[in-house]
């Protein structure tokens, strides 16, 4: 994360990429696809965080196991996360996922609660 030094707040900018690159091995074929994506995550404070995330991946022609994925897909997800102690959050979450063989994409919205319980390494419960 970045968060400059001198700085008096407790803020954060982090950004994580990744990517892959797959060969299968098929009955008289092999099969290529590709992936990547990208994440944006901003700890406005202790309290506070919000990010964004893309993400994209190559269809395969051709691919008996998955016959109707045969164009690319992307992804875009956005969250606001609330921190009400060190040990829960409260996270909702919207994405808009875009399988390109599909006539129109498809929107999806979480809300999620975590909460730790028992004993760990600063505390023993």
């Amino acid at each position: 994360p970045y968060r400059p030094v001198t700085s008096q707040q407790r803020s954060a900018l982090s950004l994580h990429s990744e990517g892959m690159f797959r060969t299968r091995q098929v009955p008289d074929d092999v099969l290529q696809d590709w992936g990547s994506f990208t994440q944006l995550v901003w700890n406005i404070n202790p309290l506070w965080e919000t990010g964004v995330r893309y993400e994209y991946v190559t269809g395969v022609e051709d691919d008996y196991l998955d016959p109707d994925w045969t164009e690319d897909r992307d992804r875009v997800s956005y969250q606001w996360t609330y921190y009400p102690s060190h040990f829960s959050r409260v996270r909702l979450q919207g994405s808009r996922d875009d399988p390109k063989w599909l006539d129109k994409p498809t929107y999806a919205v979480m809300l999620g609660l975590e909460v730790l319980v028992g004993a760990h390494g600063a505390h023993s419960f």
